[in-house]
């Protein structure tokens, strides 16, 4: 799309020519906008106004529990929920095995469990996954990159985790674990059963007894264009509107450069999908069933880290990452809009960064969701490799950018210690009320790390502390 017009005198004359539905949104943006003080731009973010209103003040935290110490030498993905008097916490200790603690919330008591896998660092796909079903049994899944599935379960409630097989004689090949609890509470398993450019998306429901399939097979092919493909969903949320909303990246093979679609699908139950229009697609999902919201083809830069979520009148808007006509990175929006998708840029990358390779990549654009909690100001966070992060609130009638808001210091990061200039402050979010805090090095392609003049404790860097920190306010964010 073009940018918006630089003044106000274009675009009132346009308003006052023509009384059409497009030029009454376009009377909006500028009513909106004047209300904030700002004025919108697509381009970098040093050329957005700051929004003009005051930031809230950052309140301390109610406590701060250390948890213990975690590997450093790799960010991956820790897992952390809060379960009736207290919060459970999945993660790599600092000999690298996993290990479950719980944490009493009322007395900051501590009980951890070091489970029989130990991860062989430097693979940032090696993620936690942590649950409890509707009976309080505790399920955990980790330790996987394309590997035989790790599972534990407690057999009673309060009893110690143990490795048990989820599903006889399984012999999926398993990453990026993640549980979800459908609109009914009951405990979903999903998972990439494959590799990378050759994988399938399966899901298992808890019945309290065993772990049994859903549908009768995939619901995200491993075919697609005539050949192999692999399929990379955003994160799997149930919706206030009680369906999963689905954008998928769809990949050629190992390369990351090989991504080339983005599609959309829903479901509520992971058998029957629908598209933005409500109408029924084919299952399983493949990039010729799903509905396509933009194809770029090979070497344009898309990263398979396209976020979805819903904006005004439940419409799904995506947010996703690609070259320009310069190969400049770019953030972008899609929005379905009827019968088609429409795409705003938002952002442009001062310099380029290639998108290419396997593994897990260290330097990409950082993206979320566009947070809709205060549907009058919309906002959209992004990190640029080398550059500070920003947010931009989005005019809530159109989501062009209206105002950047001022960057503060993160009340729940200043809680992380950092020991090498190498490492990263990392956090999760674990409801409203807490965050758990800690450090590592970035992604570095699933290679160890070499040591260097600069960096002489890369490929062997000290533990860092994991803590909770409890307040009225955390921030969350990595």
């Amino acid at each position: 799309m073009k940018r918006a017009p630089p003044g106000y005198v274009m675009t009132m004359a346009r308003i006052i020519g023509d009384f059409s539905r497009r030029w009454r949104k376009a009377f909006r943006l500028v009513f909106a906008i004047s209300l904030l003080g700002c004025w919108p731009f697509a381009g970098q973010a040093d050329t957005l106004p700051s929004c003009q209103w005051p930031q809230p003040p950052a309140r301390p935290p109610k406590a701060i529990i250390e948890i213990g110490k975690v590997w450093t030498g790799a960010r991956v993905d820790f897992a952390a929920t809060r379960e009736n008097d207290g919060y459970a916490v999945g993660y790599y200790d600092e000999d690298r095995w996993l290990t479950i603690a719980t944490v009493a919330h009322t007395t900051g008591d501590i009980a951890r469990q070091r489970l029989d896998t130990r991860f062989a660092g430097w693979d940032s796909h090696n993620s936690v996954a942590l649950a409890f079903d509707r009976h309080g049994l505790m399920h955990v899944a980790a330790n996987m990159h394309a590997e035989r599935l790790n599972y534990f379960r407690s057999p009673a409630v309060g009893e110690p985790l143990a490795r048990v097989e989820m599903i006889n004689g399984d012999s999926d090949l398993v990453t990026y674990p993640q549980f979800l609890k459908n609109r009914n509470g009951e405990l979903l398993f999903l998972y990439r059963a494959g590799t990378s450019g050759n994988g399938k998306w399966k899901v298992r429901r808890w019945d309290g007894t065993i772990w049994q399939p859903l549908g009768d097979g995939p619901f995200l092919s491993d075919r697609g264009f005539g050949g192999h493909v692999s399929a990379y969903p955003s994160r799997f949320i149930v919706a206030n509107d009680n369906f999963v909303h689905l954008a998928i990246v769809w990949r050629l093979t190992s390369d990351a450069s090989t991504n080339v679609r983005i599609s959309y699908a829903k479901t509520r139950d992971f058998v029957t999908w629908f598209d933005s229009q409500g109408r029924r697609l084919a299952a399983p999902l493949s990039p010729e069933t799903a509905e396509t919201v933009l194809h770029t083809g090979p070497n344009s830069g898309l990263l398979n880290n396209a976020k979805v979520s819903l904006g005004p009148g439940g419409r799904p808007v995506i947010v996703f990452t690609r070259f320009d006509a310069q190969g400049r990175n770019t953030v972008e929006l899609a929005m379905a809009d009827h019968d088609r998708w429409r795409i705003l840029p938002v952002a442009i990358s001062p310099r380029a960064i290639p998108v290419s390779g396997t593994g897990s990549l260290p330097d990409t654009v950082a993206i979320r969701e566009v947070d809709f909690t205060e549907p009058e100001r919309p906002r959209l966070y992004y990190r640029f490799p080398g550059a500070s992060s920003v947010t931009r609130v989005l005019d809530p009638a159109t989501l062009a950018s209206a105002c950047a808001e001022l960057e503060r210091p993160d009340s729940a990061a200043a809680f992380v210690e950092k020991s090498i200039p190498t490492m990263r402050a990392q956090l999760l979010r674990i409801g409203p009320q807490a965050t758990l805090v800690w450090s590592a090095q970035p992604a570095n392609n699933d290679r160890i790390r070499s040591c260097t003049d600069e960096a002489p404790r890369a490929c062997n860097p000290p533990p860092s502390p994991l803590r909770l920190v409890i307040g009225e306010n955390p921030s969350a964010g990595k």
